[in-house]
């Protein structure tokens, strides 16, 4: 088997297409879900495409670009494992503390949940394009400005929304 064989583009083009297929089943009310195997896998496909397709020729894999699409998967994922490990729970434990469930703890309807997502992802894919014509610290507070605002801010909002208890 001959990696190189495999062209990154018709990978994704794959990827792209039996995903959006499989969206059509899965929005409400959901006819299948995509398991845990399916989604690490897609979660990998997502890590690992966009190495694929890096220029190799400069001095080394510039991973400026995944890096930044991918930065609401990898500081929410950061900031769940710190947030269970500072709990002492085991950063494996299933809970509904992930931004999904955070957003939908606002009374969004899970439509627009998405789309709040989906905009922040976008605003990330924006970021990356122009990230040539930043200098590295103004990356790191855009990066910070959107991690407060897509992150942390609906779980401010949740846990304020939640009614106070009288004992």
């Amino acid at each position: 088997f001959n990696f190189q064989s495999i062209i990154p583009f018709e990978v994704l083009l794959i990827l792209i297409f039996s995903m959006s297929g499989f969206l059509f089943f899965t929005r409400a009310p959901a006819k299948m879900f995509l398991g845990d195997s399916g989604s690490m896998f897609l979660g990998f496909l997502i890590a690992t495409l966009p190495l694929l397709f890096t220029n190799k020729e400069d001095v080394g894999i510039d991973i400026t670009y995944p890096v930044i699409i991918t930065s609401i998967l990898t500081m929410e994922t950061i900031y769940l494992i710190i947030s269970r490990i500072r709990n002492k729970k085991s950063p494996f434990t299933a809970d509904k503390t992930h931004l999904h469930h955070q957003l939908l703890n606002l009374n969004l309807r899970n439509r627009y949940v998405v789309l709040i997502i989906v905009f922040g992802t976008i605003l990330f894919s924006i970021l990356a394009y122009f990230s040539r014509q930043l200098l590295f610290y103004q990356i790191m507070v855009i990066e910070l400005f959107l991690f407060s605002l897509i992150i942390v801010l609906p779980r401010f909002l949740a846990r304020s929304r939640k009614p106070i208890s009288i004992e």
